[in-house]
This record gives C-alpha cells, structure tokens and sequence, in this order.
C-alpha cells in the first residue's frame, strides 16, 4: 500500500461521524452556549421584571406612607374626622371640598407672605387681621395709617429729645450741685458755729437768770408761803374748818403780805393749794360736787363739806381759805383760786412715795399760796367743740 492510499484512508476513518465538519464534541459544546446565551436573556428578562417590581413596590410603599400621613392631618379636623364612615372611608364630597378648602387657604397665605404677612406673624398675634378689618370698616386706610404712623414715629422722636434734654439738664444740676458742695459744707459749719454759740448765749442767760431769781423772760417769781400746822395754822382732824386764831392771821399776816408781794412782782393770782399727809380719812360719802360751789360763795357754811379722801379735803380746806381771802374787801382786782395737792405732793417738792400711810406728819398739813401772772385767755376757734358748747 502506498503512502498515498494509506493517508486517504486515514482520512476517511476521521471524517466518520462528522456534522457539517463538525465532531459531535464540538456540537455539544456549541448547543450548551446556545443554552447558556437563552439562560443569559431568561435572568436579564426576570431582573428587569425584578427591578420594576421593586420601583413599584417602593411606589406603592411611598404612598401608602404618604397616604396615612394625609389621613392622619386629615383626622386632626373635626368636621373630616366626624364624616369617616364605618369602614374608614370617607365621602369623596367631603373630601373634595376639604382638599379644595386646603388650596384655595394655602394660595391666601402666598399672597399674604407675598405682602410681607408671615404664618409666624398671624400665630404671634391672632388678632392682627380682625384689627386690620376692624380699622378698614372705620375708614382707615393706608395712607391714613402712614399718617398716623408718621405722627407716633415723631412724637417718640419728640420724647426721645424730652428725654436727653431732661437728663442734659440733670447733669448740669448735679454738676452745680457738686460745684457748691464746697460752699454747702461751709455754710453748714458756719450754722452749726452760730447754734452752738447760741446754745452758749442761752445757758448763759438761764444761769444769770437763776442767780438774779428770774425766769428766763426775766420776769422775777414770787416767794411761795407756805401755812402749815408747824408753823401754828392747825385744822381740825379731817376737818375743813378754820379756827378764830387761823382766820386772824389770815386777816393780820398772810392778806398784808399778799397785797405787798402782788404790788412787788406785778402779779394778779393767787393760787391756794390745800395738801394733806398721807393718813387715810376712811371711806365716807362726799358731798363735794354738789356743795362746794355754794360754799365758796358763802351759801353754805363750811363745816356742810363732807370730803371722801385726801384730795377732797385738800381741796375742802383749799375752799376754806379762799372764802376767807375773797372776804377781805382789799383783795378785790386780785384772783383767788382753790387748788388741792391731796396727800401727793412732800414739803421738798417731790412726789409722796406711798410709804409713810400710818404717818402722823403735821408739816405735810399745809396750805401753800402761790403768786403769777396771769395769762390771757386763750379764744375758741370758731367752729370747734369749745365754741359750740359756750354758744350752747
């Protein structure tokens, strides 16, 4: 066999089983990317499918918040909330009419911030617009408002100026007031001097006075006389009446000097002032307030005074003495006044103490005459309580 015969004959053998040229191999491989290309547009076919259904699921999701979200504004109004019905729907009507209401509310609140009206302004003052109307149906109008707004921006201008001119003018007080400060503190070192020296002049005066037995206006003040048991003026015990020798000294000694002391001192009182020790008289009834005056005058005789304490008979024997006095005719143009110390007041002119009650102390039973100066009388106001009465 011949090289030629044997490699036609291997060709052969290799060109059995063989597809349009090609092995059954090679077939395989070829139908199984076929496959894989038809698998291949199969998945891209599903993602696709996959990806719209996730955008419309997302969709679906964004308005289902969406849509609770609404329901939930949507429940916040009572005249929506109150027209859901039992399957939590609501009427279109309804809700047509709410959605329009929502727009046409929020094209008015664009033209009022369009005119510089801010949400945050109508919730600050409520009440902002209801004035504006208010105004408008008075007759107000812009410019009118401008004016007005004119005037009150001048009239703070004006305070403002009120303002800085009062306090311009505090400060140039302040500043004189500093300024004479200096002069201030002189002139009050100056007074206190002039107090101080006159404080001196005073004491001075009172101290000359004193020396010379004047008072401070200079007015000389009489001797006191002073008639007492000690010095032989006796009155009976518990008693008002004057003994023969205690109404001849009256008469003989104490009417001269009287009369002599008066002309001296340029006097016109006498003041009889009766006074007690501090021995009880017991409890008696006093007849005083109805008697004393008609005794005085002479109606009644002494010995009808029937005092209850010490003060009654300080003052009965007071009565005594000053009837006896008023009728001695060379008194007459002179004052004779009944006064009672009672059992208060001691011989040194200190107040009784209460201690001596059981004393027997015959200085302290005394009469005591004071001369002064009479005073004159002072008048009523018209109108007052005193008037009134005297008018009564």
């Amino acid at each position: 066999m011949t090289i030629t015969a044997q490699i036609e004959r291997q060709s052969n053998s290799y060109r059995q089983g063989l597809v349009l040229g090609l092995t059954q191999a090679e077939i395989m491989l070829l139908l199984v990317f076929c496959l894989l290309l038809a698998a291949a547009a199969v998945i891209k076919r599903k993602d696709d499918e996959i990806s719209k259904s996730r955008i419309e699921v997302a969709a679906l999701q964004g308005t289902t918040t969406m849509n609770r979200r609404i329901t939930e504004l949507v429940m916040r109004d009572p005249a929506i909330s109150g027209q859901i019905g039992p399957d939590g729907s609501i009427p279109e009507p309804k809700l047509d009419e709410y959605w329009q209401e929502i727009i046409e509310n929020r094209d008015i609140f664009r033209q009022l911030e369009n005119h510089g009206i801010t949400k945050n302004d109508l919730k600050d003052d409520p009440k902002f617009l209801s004035e504006i109307i208010e105004l408008k149906k008075e007759g107000a109008t812009a410019e009118s408002l401008k004016g007005a707004m004119t005037m009150l921006d001048g009239m703070s201008k004006a305070e403002k100026a009120l303002k800085d001119a009062l306090a311009k003018r505090d400060s140039e007080l302040k500043e004189a007031l500093a300024k004479g400060g200096e002069m201030t503190e002189a002139l009050a070192r100056k007074d206190g001097e002039l107090k101080a020296a006159n404080a001196r002049l005073e004491e001075m005066t009172k101290q000359a006075n004193a020396a010379a037995g004047k008072d401070e206006e200079g007015h000389k003040w009489p001797p006191m006389i002073s008639l007492s048991e000690a010095g032989g003026y006796f009155f009976k015990l518990g008693s008002a009446e004057l003994s023969t020798e205690f109404e001849r000294r009256l008469n003989e000694v104490v009417v001269p000097t009287l009369l002599k002391t008066a002309h001296e001192y340029d006097v016109d009182v006498i003041e009889v002032v009766g006074h007690t020790d501090e021995l009880p008289i017991g409890v008696k009834h006093s007849n005083l307030d109805r008697d004393m005056v008609e005794v005085l005058k002479g109606n009644k005789p002494i010995v009808a005074l029937k005092p209850g304490d010490n003060a009654g008979l300080g003052i009965a024997r007071s009565v005594s003495v000053v009837r006896s006095l008023l009728q001695d005719g060379r008194l007459n143009g002179l004052r004779v006044l009944p006064l009672s110390g009672a059992q208060l007041v001691k011989t040194d002119e200190t107040l009784a103490n209460g201690m001596d009650v059981q004393g027997d102390v015959k200085e302290r039973r005394r009469i005591e005459i004071r001369l002064r100066k009479s005073a004159p009388p002072e008048q009523p106001k018209a109108g007052s309580d005193i008037a009134n009465a005297n008018r009564g």
